[in-house]
């Protein structure tokens, strides 16, 4: 599930528990910002659920801000807890796993290059 928020030439003043969306069907990813050669999205996890295998389209970083996941890229396993910030580049294929009990969040801010 994606979902797009209409943009506009205010800022964006929201919390990440405002822009989080969890889904028991899977894991969601909701973009909460656009523009100047970046995009700002948040991926909600209940427990159990994982964000398939893709590769970064853009140079790509991305901060735990709830809960306990497992980052998987280049098919190396990395625990990652709330507070963790990973980088990678563009074209990484990675996945996202929330093996914990509870629910997981994470942000993530591409870098579009001109």
């Amino acid at each position: 599930m994606v979902e797009v928020r209409e943009q506009s030439e205010q800022p964006l003043w929201a919390s990440w528990e405002e822009s989080v969306a969890f889904d028991g069907a899977g894991a969601t990813v909701r973009t909460v910002g656009e523009g100047q050669g970046s995009k700002t999205f948040v991926v909600g996890l209940e427990p159990g659920q994982v964000l398939p295998t893709h590769p970064a389209p853009e140079d790509l970083c991305l901060l735990v801000v709830q809960g306990d996941v497992n980052l998987v890229a280049s098919e190396e396993r990395r625990p990652c807890r709330s507070g963790d910030v990973v980088q990678m580049r563009a074209g990484v294929p990675h996945s996202i796993e929330n093996g914990d009990s509870t629910r997981a969040v994470v942000v993530g801010v591409l870098r579009k290059h001109p």
